[in-house]
C-alpha cells in the first residue's frame, strides 16, 4: 500500500547548482593564492593556511545550502525549504496547484515607476497555491532571495532554483494530480501534527 504512493517521492524543485562551478573556481583560486603566499612568505604560512581552510569550508557549506531541494515530496507531505536553516511541512491535500509567475529582481520600485521596469529585469517563479481553508499555512518567514510565503502563495524564486518554464510547471501539476489520486491509500494526516517547522 505504502509503496504505491511513492512513485513521485523526492525532489520536485531543486536548488540552482549552476553557481556552484563559479563558487568552486573562486574558492580554489583563493586557496592557491593563499598557498603561494604562504610559501613565498613563510612567516605568514599559518595565517594563510587558516584563512584558506575557513574559506574552503564556507564555500562548501554555501554550495550545500544552495543545491538543497526547494521542494520535496514524501509520504503525502511536501517539504518546503525557503531558508537555509528550516523547512516547513505541508500536507499534500492542502496544495491546490502550481502556476508559473514572474518577479522583479533588483531594487524595489514604487508604483509610479512600475511601467519603467524592463522584461529583462524579471525572473520566472513557481507559485504553489495553498487552500484558503488551511489558515495555519498561509504565511511563513523565508530567506527572501529564495522566495516568499504570503497569503497562501508559496513563491519559489527562479534565479535560485533549477531552470523554470511553463513545461516544468505543467509537469509539477501532473505529478500533483497523480499523488492526489493515490490519497485514498495514504492514512489520514493531522494538519496540526504535520504542518510544523522541521529543523535540520
Amino acid at each position: 500500500m505504502k509503496a504505491q504512493s511513492e512513485p513521485f517521492a523526492g525532489a520536485w524543485i531543486r536548488g540552482n547548482i549552476r553557481p556552484l562551478t563559479a563558487i568552486w573556481m573562486i574558492s580554489m583560486g583563493v586557496v592557491i593564492v593563499l598557498g603561494v603566499t604562504g610559501i613565498v612568505l613563510p612567516f605568514l604560512a599559518w595565517i594563510c593556511g587558516t584563512i584558506a581552510v575557513l574559506f574552503f569550508v564556507a564555500a562548501l557549506f554555501l554550495g550545500l545550502w544552495q543545491s538543497s531541494p526547494r521542494l520535496e515530496y514524501r509520504e503525502g507531505i511536501f517539504f518546503v525549504r525557503l531558508s537555509p536553516q528550516h523547512r516547513h511541512a505541508v500536507p499534500m491535500a492542502a496544495v491546490e496547484c502550481f502556476f508559473l509567475g514572474s518577479q522583479h529582481i533588483g531594487p524595489q520600485s514604487d508604483s509610479s515607476q512600475q511601467d519603467e521596469i524592463k522584461p529583462g529585469h524579471r525572473t520566472s517563479t513557481v507559485v504553489m497555491r495553498i487552500a484558503e481553508r488551511e489558515t495555519s499555512l498561509q504565511e511563513r518567514k523565508t530567506f527572501e532571495p529564495w522566495g516568499s510565503w504570503k497569503s497562501g502563495a508559496v513563491v519559489f524564486q527562479g534565479l535560485w532554483c533549477e531552470p523554470i518554464d511553463l513545461e516544468f510547471v505543467k509537469k509539477l501539476n501532473i505529478k500533483l494530480s497523480e499523488v492526489k489520486k493515490d490519497q485514498s491509500v495514504i492514512p489520514p494526516i493531522s494538519i496540526e501534527s504535520s504542518c510544523h517547522e522541521a529543523l535540520l
